[in-house]
């Protein structure tokens, strides 16, 4: 052992040696061997002399052939199966090379059998030694890595990745396996290198010894996945899983980068492949502009966009840090797709004209804006003013550069709002409404191929997006700190961002003029819900009065301002289907009893005067079903 690790630490050329000399000696073993076993008749002088002569030469063209075919040049520590394969191939080079020379030699021929039993002796011992020396070089590295703190892991998945997840832990010697689940009738009670492969009802029983559960099936579907968690939150036991199986096979990650538990394994929503005729039929031949670009929604937006082959694509955005982290993204993908950021703000009309002709825009979705509640609540004046005036001038520059189709991301919160984002959002969603109604209302539009089809997509929160309250519950456990709930039966509805841009883009395709398009959202989910099982999957437990001992409590800090306990996704009309079944569509008729462009216009130019109670003042006459919030009526109405 003490040579060993001596070894280690010199040059390769010393290990090198070293490995020459155990070839060296390794043939001549066998040789030895298959020499006496077919020399009986030969007296021991004949042995001695024939022995000697045979096994210098038989070294000297093993050594050779080793050298030539890059036996040395594998690193001995993570030698595989393959190795015996290549080391067969080598040892039958040497037979032939062996062969040819004493045919050609005036040395007495050895016998094929003798050549048999040696090549069989020689590749036999040869694998032998080959991985006494890894395991040995293994146990001296495991030692010498070897924490005392080491968690111990049931790896969920016996398949390949398991088994891929198990062979990368034994070698970095992060985690200790100590047993496998899984689920196939097959594989229980059998044994991956010596440890053992349980059934699932078995987790009650290994639980109690274990740090992690290692879920190692990255191909399952959500709802395998979802009925597998449902099962674990049951033990108080970490649970983390390996990344998404295309991060793998592209290298962008190793298989032992274990990740959290994310929202959607938690909803396991059954994945609705999107329908591609729609996707296609929205975007491919097409210029598209996206504005917020730079955003969840936007990014995720350009992503799937960029697959469906547009004639090129226009990335707007106002946020410097966001449009840089976007081009690094687009850059990385290679795409042959013309692509072109644009760091401007969405309310430049003449900015906006510039871009639309310039790039002779067919498409645009409109996904900017502020929606941060609190935030918006806190400094409406800039949240109207972006989230309003951003879509008017989008539509207006979109009317005038004849731009065939605008959608506007709107959201649940524009619904009987009762905070400044969703009114704002609520007003945005009424231009795009006007601005459809004036283009279905000009004279002649039948023959003017030049009209602007306005839409928008109404949905509630998506996961994963800025401000979302998943990674904030998982920072706070990874601390150790209280988790923060506003109110604990506060429910919200909840879509994977790929999911619900997949939608969008469909609506799209299908979009006529003037609709309210809502995305079927699945069940309404219980925050706190949410929480108690981020707590449970990360290792911890709740603290509360019938467990004081816990780890992470749940503190209810009181609803934010404007912030509602449900969210809801039509105003007064009745939702009807479309050709998508998880889109449907609402016509919503605003019956407005004032000049709408007049009061909209009033609405910039109190804006521009800085007048706080006149701004709010006019958004609540054009959204009267707003319920303002406590902090709006103390802080800037009755102030």
């Amino acid at each position: 052992m003490n040579l060993i690790s001596f070894l280690i630490n010199k040059p390769k050329i010393y290990r090198k040696i070293c490995l020459i000399l155990l070839d060296v000696f390794v043939i001549n073993v066998s040789f030895l061997g298959s020499f006496l076993l077919f020399s009986p008749e030969n007296n021991l002088k004949n042995i001695i002399n024939d022995y000697i002569i045979y096994s210098f030469i038989f070294a000297f063209f093993g050594v050779v052939i080793y050298l030539i075919t890059g036996q040395y040049k594998g690193i001995t520590r993570y030698i595989g199966s393959t190795n015996l394969y290549f080391q067969s191939g080598r040892n039958f080079l040497l037979i032939l090379s062996i062969l040819i020379y004493t045919r050609i030699n005036p040395l007495s021929d050895l016998s094929i059998k003798f050549l048999i039993v040696f090549y069989i002796i020689l590749t036999c011992l040869g694998g032998f030694f080959r991985f006494l020396i890894r395991d040995i070089l293994f146990l001296i590295y495991y030692d010498a890595n070897n924490k005392l703190d080491q968690p111990r892991v049931v790896i969920y998945g016996a398949g390949k990745a398991g088994i891929k997840l198990y062979n990368a832990l034994r070698y970095t010697n992060k985690k200790k396996v100590v047993a496998f689940i899984d689920d196939s009738k097959e594989l229980a009670n059998r044994k991956i290198n010596n440890i053992n492969i349980f059934s699932p009802d078995k987790i009650s029983f290994l639980a109690p010894n274990i740090d992690e559960i290692l879920l190692a099936i990255p191909s399952a579907n959500k709802e395998k996945i979802r009925e597998i968690l449902q099962l674990l939150e049951n033990f108080a036991v970490k649970v983390l899983k390996v990344p998404p199986i295309e991060d793998i096979v592209s290298g962008q990650i190793k298989i032992d980068n274990t990740i959290p538990i994310t929202m959607e394994d938690l909803l396991g929503r059954k994945l609705i492949k999107p329908q591609y005729n729609l996707m296609r039929d929205a975007i491919k031949d097409k210029s598209v502009c996206i504005t917020g670009a730079g955003g969840s929604i936007g990014s995720e937006l350009v992503m799937q966009i960029l697959k469906l082959k547009p004639k090129q694509i226009i990335l707007y955005d106002n946020n410097e840090l966001n449009l840089y982290t976007l081009s690094t993204k687009v850059d990385n993908l290679k795409t042959s797709i013309p692509y072109k950021f644009v760091l401007a703000d969405a309310t430049d009309f003449e900015y906006l004209k510039k871009i639309f002709l310039k790039y002779s825009i067919n498409t645009v979705f409109h996904a900017a804006a502020y929606k941060h509640v609190p935030l918006v609540e806190e400094n409406p004046q800039q949240g109207i003013y972006n989230n309003v005036f951003s879509t008017f001038y989008i539509c207006k520059a979109a009317e005038y550069c004849g731009v065939e189709k605008v959608t506007l991301i709107s959201t649940d919160k524009a619904v009987r709002p009762t905070n400044v984002m969703g009114a704002s959002k609520r007003l945005a969603e009424l231009i795009v409404m006007e601005f459809s109604k004036k283009q279905n209302d000009r004279p002649n539009k039948s023959q003017d191929n030049s009209k602007t089809i306005f839409s928008m997509v109404r949905f509630g929160n998506v996961l994963g997006s800025s401000g979302s309250v998943v990674p904030k519950f998982q920072e706070q456990i990874i601390k150790g700190e209280s988790i923060t709930l506003t109110h604990p039966d506060i429910v919200r509805y909840f879509m994977s961002i790929s999911e619900a841009v997949q939608l969008v883009i469909q609506s799209s395709s299908i979009s006529l003029g003037g609709e309210v398009f809502l995305l079927d959202m699945g069940e309404p989910i219980l925050i706190k819900d949410i929480a108690i099982k981020l707590i449970k999957f990360s290792g911890k437990t709740l603290k509360n009065k019938d467990n004081p001992q816990g780890d992470i409590e749940i503190k209810i800090t009181g609803l934010r301002h404007g912030e509602k306990l449900n969210e809801e996704l039509l105003v007064d009309s009745e939702a009807s289907s479309t050709e998508h079944h998880l889109i449907y569509k609402a016509k919503e008729n605003v019956n407005l009893n004032y000049d709408f462009w007049e009061k909209l216009e009033l609405l910039k130019d109190e804006i521009k005067k800085n007048n706080p109670k006149e701004i709010i003042y006019l958004l609540s006459v054009f959204v009267p079903e707003w319920k303002k919030s406590d902090y709006l009526n103390k802080n800037i109405i009755n102030k």
